[in-house]
C-alpha cells in the first residue's frame, strides 16, 4: 500500500499550476495551445462567482419566454458574454507571439464563438489538471 503525502491533497496548488489545452483547427490538433488554470483555483474565485450570479440573472431574464426552444436560444445568446470574463481569468498564457493581455484574450474569445465554454469546460475537467501531478 502506498502512503500518500499530505501535499498530494493540496488542491489549490494543483488547480493553480497551469496546464496546456491544445487547440484544434478543422478537427486536427495544432501546435497552438492555451495555458489554463484549474476551475477550482482560489485565484479565480471572484470571476467564478460573478459568472454564477450573472447566469442566475440570465435565467430570470428568459423565464417569461414560453417556447422552450426560443428560451434556450435566448439564454445561449446571453451566455457568451457572461462566460468570457471567467474564461479570460482561466487563461494564464498561450503559445501565440502576442502577449496574453486581457484585450488579446477577449479578442480570441470573441472571434471564436463557443471557445469560452470550451475553456471553462476544459478547466473544470479534473483529469486535465490532476494529470500534472
Amino acid at each position: 500500500m502506498t502512503i500518500s503525502k499530505l501535499e498530494d491533497f493540496f488542491t489549490d496548488d494543483i488547480n493553480s499550476a497551469p496546464y496546456k489545452m491544445v487547440l484544434y483547427r478543422h478537427g486536427k490538433p495544432t501546435d497552438a495551445y492555451l495555458l489554463l488554470t484549474g476551475y477550482e483555483a482560489n485565484a479565480i474565485a471572484k470571476p467564478r462567482l460573478d459568472r454564477q450570479k450573472a447566469y442566475g440573472r440570465a435565467l430570470d431574464s428568459v423565464e417569461s419566454i414560453k417556447v422552450e426552444a426560443k428560451r434556450e436560444e435566448a439564454l445561449q445568446e446571453l451566455m457568451e458574454p457572461i462566460n468570457q470574463p471567467l474564461a479570460m481569468a482561466l487563461i494564464s498564457g498561450w503559445s501565440f507571439a502576442k502577449k496574453p493581455t486581457d484585450a488579446n484574450k477577449l479578442k480570441l474569445l470573441q472571434q471564436n464563438k463557443g471557445m469560452s465554454d470550451l475553456v471553462i469546460g476544459n478547466s473544470a475537467t479534473e483529469a486535465n489538471y490532476y494529470a500534472k501531478k
